[in-house]
């Protein structure tokens, strides 16, 4: 579990990194670059990050510290099914955000929607890290 733990845990050090960037960006000047640039720039770096946020949840999922935790610690099942819920919801999100990019739309909506869905993910993962780091203390006393 402490392999999983630490594949986990960097993975969400490397997310929120990429949050902060996209985060950044959406708060940037839109007009420091050429018109119509900024939603570019915007809809490829979400776009990296939802496909790295996929692969994230998956490697939660199947084989992460998911499944492993809910057995060996029954008392945090219930917050582990709570946070599987939370990537079918996140996933839904993600497609919206996917279908809101190809459209031609005012880029200050655009920009909160991505700063909106960006703490939504930060909460997860911070609830999904609090999870874990409960489980080390419970299980090595760490």
């Amino acid at each position: 579990m402490d392999d999983k733990r630490k594949t986990v845990l960097s993975q969400h050090h490397d997310l929120d990194f990429e949050a902060d960037r996209l985060d950044l960006l959406a708060a940037a000047d839109p007009d420091a670059v050429a018109p119509g640039r900024a939603r570019q720039i915007l809809e490829r770096e979400l776009r990296g990050l939802i496909d790295r946020l996929r692969a994230h949840f998956r490697y939660e999922e199947a084989g992460g510290y998911m499944a492993g935790v809910g057995v060996e610690k029954p008392h945090l099942a219930a917050e582990i099914l709570r946070l599987r819920e939370g990537h079918d919801e996140l996933r839904d999100e993600m497609a919206r955000l996917e279908e809101a990019s190809f459209e031609d739309g005012p880029i200050a909506g655009f920009r909160q929607e991505i700063r909106a869905f960006l703490g939504r993910i930060r909460h997860h993962e911070q609830a999904e890290n609090e999870v874990l780091e409960r489980f080390i203390t419970e299980e090595y006393g760490r």
